[in-house]
């Protein structure tokens, strides 16, 4: 009887031993696996960080982009409306000279038509994105870039 408990016990000592081994094993396998993923979860924030750098590094740069157009824009209407009040100066002396000139009647036409042009003004419906937006987008990456202009 002792002989026959022993030899159970060895066996169930075996079997419990070979199934401690595979799950050591199988604990090992889910360790490098879990090693892999973190890897590639670093990669993907890193990759994720760089994306997010570059775009608000596009947007910094557009917004300076669009402050420079339209700070271009106020100079050339400050030249035009220079030009348009020159022309109206010219206007009234050539008006005070030949008043049923022809020519001189189109050139009014014209002043009046450079002015109704030049008080259009600027518009400013241009979308802008925030530093807020860009850190957390509520959009996808493709519409981000196409709300930049960065892509079509």
């Amino acid at each position: 009887m002792l002989k026959k408990n022993r030899q159970l016990f060895e066996t169930m000592k075996a079997d419990y031993e070979g199934q401690i081994l595979k799950l050591k094993e199988a604990m090992e396998e889910l360790t490098a696996r879990n090693r892999l993923l973190e890897a590639s979860v670093s990669e993907y924030k890193s990759k994720e960080k760089a994306i997010s750098d570059s775009l608000i590094a596009v947007s910094m740069e557009r917004q300076a982009m669009l402050k420079e157009e339209r700070e271009k824009k106020k100079r050339e209407q400050r030249s035009n409306a220079l030009l348009a009040e020159k022309c109206r100066a010219l206007l009234g002396e050539l008006l005070a000279k030949y008043p049923e000139a022809g020519d001189v009647k189109e050139f009014d036409a014209f002043v009046t038509e450079l002015e109704e042009t030049l008080d259009g003004g600027l518009s400013e419906d241009e979308p802008t994105l925030t530093t807020e937006e860009m850190l957390k987008p509520e959009k996808d990456l493709a519409s981000l870039c196409r709300d930049l202009g960065v892509m079509e």
